[in-house]
């Protein structure tokens, strides 16, 4: 028996070929099972279960196999646990079979992952944790305990989503034979530097290798996000922007939003219905000379020491008593004794703005800027469902609580 590994459509086999007779020439092959690729790193992070790896979702720590080594193992049964964030995240068989652990338990595992696989290409922890890091560092100080964990989970989780969609649409941008000019691409990247302070392309270059990376990689990255760009702008424009009636049509269902009902700025005096006497003053003396408002405000307003007034209000707000009285409203003009059911009010308009009708002319633009967006969003979601539908997606990680998947 000699054994021998080989790859075929990308994967990697270990064959053990017998031979048959001193001058045989044909091998046989008896047996054939997915062999483990060897990792970069000297701390391995893969279980084998016959032959097809499980990886880790993400950096953490083996806290317990829950499995023995050898042990036969149904697809879905978790094998081991992840402690990851403070959090014990069960790792379970991808496929019936036989348990060979790579791994022991208290083991660290590598921080560049494989979260998922795209027809076959992995989707890294390496490739979205240097966009989130910012956003993760947000997270903290909105969130603690188990809610930031979640959190974090369902932003890896979306950024995972992104950079699925990301790699669909490059292939598929090849598949179709385009290509971007390289002098397109260079033009971009010295863009980039200089949105980052950059000012030569020899600057760029040393400020992307302190940050762990390439001039090349950068590139690779500026060039995957003009190939998205293209090609949900193709969506965009063989969809077509809203027509003319699309935006009047808009316009009509959006009108009374888009119309403005007017406002009042008031102050307001109240009383108890029993205090007649006082009721019939106020009245008498705001009668004869207005200028007292404030004299009886420090009295008698909602907020007492003030000039009455509660601030604005949209006329399609103002209770029902207060619009009845206020039928005709000017600045400046005190509308007395209003009943209602918590008491008698003095009602003064500090400042009064009319209201506005929405006009389509005014309103054309925002509105067909809005629809153009709302279409290319149409239009980039369901190009990346159709790309998903004929993919093999698969993840290899627990999806948090509360998300789907695309």
């Amino acid at each position: 028996m000699r054994n021998f590994i080989i790859t075929l459509n990308g994967k990697t086999y270990e064959v053990g070929v017998e031979e048959v007779g001193a001058s045989a020439s044909t091998p046989v092959v008896s047996s054939v099972a997915a062999a483990p690729v060897a990792p970069a790193k000297p701390a391995a992070q893969n279980v084998p279960v016959n032959g097809e790896k499980v990886v880790s979702p993400f950096p953490g720590l083996i806290k317990n196999l829950l499995v023995a080594e050898g042990a036969t193992v149904k697809k879905d049964q978790p094998i081991l646990v992840l402690e990851a964030m403070k959090m014990d995240n069960d790792i379970t068989a991808p496929c019936d079979g036989v348990v060979s652990f790579k791994v022991v338990k208290g083991a660290n595992v590598e921080t560049d992952s494989v979260l998922a696989a795209v027809n076959g290409e992995p989707v890294t922890l390496g490739e979205i944790l240097p966009s989130l890091q910012d956003r993760e560092f947000r997270l903290r100080s909105a969130y603690s305990g188990k809610a930031l964990e979640q959190e974090i989970l369902k932003l890896r989780f979306r950024a995972v989503e992104e950079l699925i969609d990301q790699k669909l649409i490059v292939a598929d941008f090849n598949s179709k034979k385009l290509y971007i000019p390289r002098q397109e691409l260079e033009n971009e990247l010295d863009r980039w530097g200089n949105y980052i302070g950059c000012h030569s392309r020899k600057e760029l270059e040393e400020r992307v290798r302190k940050s762990g990376s390439s001039l090349s990689e950068l590139r690779k990255r500026l060039e995957n996000r003009m190939i998205v760009q293209i090609m949900r702008r193709r969506e965009y424009l063989l969809a077509g922007p809203p027509s003319p009636g699309d935006l009047l049509r808009r316009f009509k269902k959006e009108k009374k939003k888009l119309s403005f009902p007017g406002s009042v700025e008031l102050a307001l005096l109240r009383l108890t219905a029993d205090d007649q006497k006082n009721i019939e003053r106020i009245k008498n003396a705001l009668s004869e000379n207005p200028a007292q408002w404030d004299q009886f405000a420090a009295l008698y307003s909602l907020t007492p020491g003030t000039n009455g007034s509660i601030g604005v209000v949209e006329l399609d707000k103002l209770r029902s008593e207060f619009a009845k009285a206020m039928k005709k409203i000017a600045e400046k003009k005190i509308y007395p004794a209003v009943k209602t059911a918590d008491g008698v009010y003095f009602i003064k308009v500090l400042k009064y703005t009319p209201p506005r009708r929405a006009v389509f002319k005014e309103h054309a633009p925002q509105i067909k800027k809005i629809m153009e967006n709302e279409i290319y969003r149409k239009c980039s979601a369901e190009y990346a469902q159709r790309l998903r539908d004929g993919a093999v997606i698969e993840y290899f990680f627990p999806v948090p609580e509360g998300v789907k998947k695309k």
